[in-house]
């Protein structure tokens, strides 16, 4: 004989909490006093746990497997059940979710109110927006600092590219070494940004390839560095697991858009922003922001720009300079073109 619906609900629900902390002590079903009475109550699931493997802490678990969603009355009912279990934390499964006002109530009690998904994408709250994730891909400009030398015979950004240095000693190649501050400012973007704004900043470096003379204008590059943005478009988010109304937080399965990363596309699915978003205008729940970085960029460059003319940029190197992580001191010498 099969089950009722609502004991396989709580089941379902015990065994998730299991998954989550084998360590933990789960008792479907349990018979424990009421800390009041001292008379045996039923309680859907219980746990005893430890927290950072030390501190004892009892939580109570409520299963509720109703067609309506539970409102502020059902969130009294339970903080009253709680109050008598003597649990430190209240956890209720609705199988049907909740009312807004009843999460209000809720997350003033501390109690948290969750749904628990498997297999099937979830029908999302009209109160909750839950965003996509977010790629990065990183982006290179290069212009000039002008004037240009016209004795140099410099026409294309391909004739720039070969130009050959000396270093230390060592010959480099003019792409070579703006491939070099390249990844070492985005290293630093990357470094230097918090989490919390979450999206990497632009960034800005000079390379100085020939330093001026009496007789030799310099070659005096600006290399800047920005990121864009795409948003991953996620038609079942939640797939199994928990989501907790009260935090705002899933632990489970999500599915999401998958990332190319042999293309500088991140494929289908993913939707590039005219403009980075701000952290405060990104509403909801974030599932991630990936940044890819470490890509070909001397291919890059040759394919994309390299038969381009050169790009001469008329600008107070001072004002980039307070902009710029730091400058970039590149080959002194030309030894060959």
């Amino acid at each position: 004989m099969s089950k009722p619906k609502w004991k396989e609900f709580e089941i379902a629900v015990a065994k998730f909490v299991r998954a989550l902390d084998p360590k933990a002590q789960v008792t479907h079903d349990a018979k424990l006093p009421d800390i009041h009475t001292k008379t045996p109550r039923q309680r859907d699931v219980w746990i005893d746990a430890k927290v950072c493997q030390h501190f004892p802490i009892k939580a109570y678990v409520s299963c509720k497997r109703e067609r309506r969603k539970l409102d502020q009355q059902d969130i009294d009912a339970f903080n009253g059940e709680l109050i008598s279990s003597g649990a430190h934390l209240g956890v209720i499964y609705s199988y049907s979710g909740f009312t807004g006002p009843a999460i209000d109530k809720a997350k003033k009690l501390q109690i948290s109110c969750c749904r628990l998904y498997r297999n099937e994408p979830p029908d999302i709250p009209d109160q909750i927006l839950f965003s996509s994730s977010y790629c990065c891909i990183p982006r290179i400009s290069l212009s000039v600092v002008a004037p240009l030398d016209p004795s140099l015979n410099l026409k294309s950004w391909n004739d720039l590219f070969l130009l050959v240095f000396e270093f230390n000693g060592d010959e480099i190649s003019a792409l070579d070494a703006i491939v070099r501050t390249y990844f070492k400012g985005e290293k630093e973007a990357q470094q230097s940004f918090d989490r919390k704004s979450l999206f990497p900043p632009k960034w800005a470096r000079l390379l100085e390839l020939i330093e001026d003379t009496p007789t030799r204008r310099s070659i005096t590059l600006i290399i800047r560095g920005f990121w864009n943005v795409y948003e991953g478009r996620l038609e079942a988010y939640l797939l199994d697991g928990s989501y907790n109304f009260t935090s705002e937080e899933f632990i489970g399965s999500q599915s999401g858009p998958v990332i190319d990363l042999q293309s500088i596309h991140p494929g289908p699915g993913w939707r590039l922003l005219d403009e980075v978003p701000h952290p405060q205008t990104v509403r909801g729940f974030i599932r991630s922001v990936c940044i890819l970085s470490g890509g070909n960029a001397k291919e890059a460059l040759l394919k994309n720009l390299g038969p381009k003319p050169l790009t001469l940029e008329d600008i107070d190197l001072s004002q980039l300079k307070a902009v710029s992580p730091s400058d970039e001191r590149g080959p002194r010498k030309p030894a060959r073109a």
